[in-house]
């Protein structure tokens, strides 16, 4: 497992989104490797100040140490798209700072394209497998097992939107906002508000709100919190945006 996490790290970022989209698919991996590709989803190698400052400076116009009363310079959590870090506001209030790797697009486009590639040629592959087996006609021989590529390529396709889909920041803060309008009537729910004046397409600053992964469950229990109800309304609210409200 932990050379399979490795070896995603090293291919880039594009790679280590298809480890956290196989992290979850229990289905399809033994319960030790999709484990080990969990912690691909906010553990990654962070990337240098220099490279953040640049960032903050061209979509922002100002390095975070002038734009914020506060920034700390080791980030809170680190993943394949973007790393967030802890800043306070001029006015007193705590944020957080993501700020997205350099490059991603030309990488996406790049791997995707891999990816494609190599699916139809094992298109290809199965489909002169077949024709070989076809034309032999050896009695009773056992033609190896086919790997359906037709699927990755739909997969691909999909994956490939929503890649693009998330390295649009003013889109994400867009979603975060309609979907605090959406829940306005659950006091139980907090979505995180969007500090628009510090946000650009790869820079979005966030209201702080503290809190425990819902996968850490020894947490939450050492904390009191009810699991049946938390599920519930996880569940409910769910139901509530997507089947009630369509989004």
């Amino acid at each position: 497992g932990r050379l399979v996490k490795q070896l995603l790290i090293d291919l880039g970022p594009t790679y280590i989104k298809l480890g956290q989209f196989l992290s979850v698919r229990r289905d399809l991996l033994p319960v030790t490797i999709a484990d080990e590709l969990t912690s691909l989803q906010d553990r990654v190698p962070p990337f240098g100040l220099d490279l953040l400052r640049q960032t903050v400076t061209q979509e922002l116009g100002a390095p975070p140490e002038e734009l914020f009363a506060y920034f700390d310079p080791v980030p809170l959590a680190s993943a394949s798209i973007g790393q967030v870090h802890r800043v306070q506001l001029k006015d007193g209030k705590q944020a957080v700072l993501k700020v997205q790797r350099s490059g991603l697009a030309h990488d996406f486009y790049r791997d995707l394209g891999l990816m494609r590639l190599a699916a139809k040629a094992g298109l290809r592959y199965n489909e002169w497998k077949a024709s070989f087996f076809k034309t032999l006609k050896i009695q009773g021989a056992k033609r190896p097992a086919r790997f359906d590529f037709r699927n990755w390529l739909e997969m691909s396709d999909e994956f490939g939107k929503n890649l693009f889909a998330e390295v649009d920041y003013l889109l994400e803060g867009r979603n975060a906002d309609r979907l605090r309008r959406l829940l306005r009537d659950r006091p139980e729910v907090r979505i995180p508000r969007v500090f628009w004046k510090y946000s650009a397409r790869k820079v979005l600053t966030l209201e702080y709100i503290e809190g425990i992964k819902i996968d850490r469950v020894r947490e939450l229990e050492d904390r009191g919190i009810d699991l049946q109800a938390l599920g519930n309304l996880l569940i409910t609210c769910y139901l509530e945006q997507f089947v009630i409200k369509g989004f």
